[in-house]
Order: structure tokens, then sequence, then C-alpha cells
């Protein structure tokens, strides 16, 4: 009956080793291979995107003259409101990081407290660099690099479509393709 216990008991041992060792050599195994995320592009101003979204519309919906006439002061105004928007965020975030900052301070000794103003002058000439850096690359990478309308640096672009025939013409449709063919790729 006791060796029955020991037999059982070694057993479960074994089991909890194995489900660990399993476990953890999974979550390694799997953090290692994990894909890499998708380069960013350089961020682009407000304005720049309002008129990326305006060239891509127009050529992606061929928009009329008269379409686009009315679309602009929609997309103009839109770029007033989301840079008005993005000033009061910025204007609450520093708030609020004031705010937490003078609570902090409030906790931490003299020596802490100047140790914490160094770190946070720090952090502020980092981001000021780094935002530097972003605008020297955006201004760099022009447009005409790929970088427009959402694509990747390492994309092609997109097709263009075919222009539409004129006026009064009367265009041929492709055919079909067979059921048992798969459709051509764009």
């Amino acid at each position: 009956m006791t060796q029955s216990w020991k037999v059982i008991l070694a057993f479960c041992g074994i089991f909890a080793a194995g489900a660990v060792t399993g476990g953890s050599v999974s979550y390694y195994w799997i953090r290692s291979h994990r894909p890499a995320p998708p380069p960013q592009g350089p961020r682009i101003s407000i304005e720049q995107f309002v008129r990326n979204q305006q060239e891509l519309m127009t050529k992606k919906l061929r928009l009329t003259a008269e379409q686009n006439a009315t679309i602009t002061p929609i997309l103009n105004q839109a770029s007033q409101d989301l840079r008005k928007l993005h000033e009061e965020n910025s204007r609450a975030t520093e708030k609020l990081i004031q705010s937490q900052d003078s609570e902090i301070l409030s906790h931490l000794t003299p020596e802490q407290q100047k140790k914490f103003e160094q770190f946070r002058k720090d952090q502020r000439e980092r981001f000021e660099q780094n935002r530097k850096e972003r605008a020297e690359r955006a201004r760099k990478q022009a447009p005409s690099n790929g970088a427009q309308h959402g694509r990747r640096m390492n994309e092609e672009p997109a097709p263009q479509p075919p222009p539409p025939p004129p006026a009064g013409e009367a265009h041929e449709k492709a055919p079909l393709p067979e059921p048992s063919q798969p459709a051509p790729q764009p």
C-alpha cells in the first residue's frame, strides 16, 4: 500500500516537472521566434496626411473635378479640427505630467528631487532630439520615395488603374475567366 503511494507521488512529480519544463521551453521558443514588428514609416504632418487622403481618393474613386472641389473643403476642415485636437491633447498631457511630477516630488528627499529633476530634463532632451531626427528623416524622405499613402518603404507602388475611356466611346469589357481558371492577380 505504501509502495503504491510512492509510485503515484513519483509519477505526479515527474508530470509536474515535465509540465514546468515544457511550458518554459515553449515560452522561450515562441518568444524567440516571434516575427519582428513591421517597420514604421516616417511620421507626416496632419496637412500632408489630408493631402495624401485627397490624392488617394481622387485616384481610387476617380473623383470628378466637381466632386474634388466639394470634398476639398471637408478635408481642409478635418485638417484644422485634427490640428486643434492634437494641440488640446498635447496641453492636457503636459498638464497631467506636471501634476504627476509635483506629487512624486513631494514624496522624495531633497537629493532624490535633484536626481528626479535631472532625470526629467534628460528625458525632455531625448524626446526633443528624437522629434528633430524624425522631422529630418521625414524631410529627407519626400513622398516620391514610396512613403505616401500608407505604403512601407520597401513595398512596390500599387499598380495604377487604366484611365477611363473618352466620353462617348464604347469600351470593350475584358472576357471573364473560365470557372476552372483562377482569376488573374492584379
